[in-house]
């Protein structure tokens, strides 16, 4: 297990028997059709792209995609590739720039989507 906090720890990353890396992270719930919401950020003074594995679940529906995201400090941008769906569309992912934070964005084709991250970052 690899643990985040200083307060309170939560496993942010383990392996399991079998030698799988699993992410620890939490669900994002994106309850709202057709509006823009972060899934991750991160400081753009810090690091310079990231790669992420981005699952979204809506009921029975499920979609999981690759997305690179590079910024220069001013303009991120995002490409995604490697789309599974089993039952059409659940969204598109998108990334922006705001001052020297990098987001990671998720609008949704319907309500009530749950969107888990994998996430590695490499520094400027």
């Amino acid at each position: 297990y690899v643990y985040t906090g200083s307060s309170s720890t939560s496993a942010t990353t383990y392996w399991d028997t079998t030698g799988a890396k699993v992410s620890g992270l939490a669900n994002v719930s994106v309850a709202s059709a057709n509006t823009s919401t972060t899934i991750d950020s991160f400081s753009s003074s810090t690091y310079r792209s990231a790669k992420y594995l981005v699952q979204v679940t809506n009921g029975a529906n499920y979609q999981v995609q690759e997305v690179l995201v590079i910024t220069d400090g001013t303009t991120a941008t995002a490409v995604t590739y490697g789309i599974v769906q089993t039952n059409g569309n659940l969204g598109v992912v998108t990334a922006t720039q705001s001052g020297s934070t990098c987001s990671l964005k998720f609008i949704a084709a319907n309500a009530t989507n749950n969107v888990r991250i994998t996430k590695d970052y490499l520094l400027v």
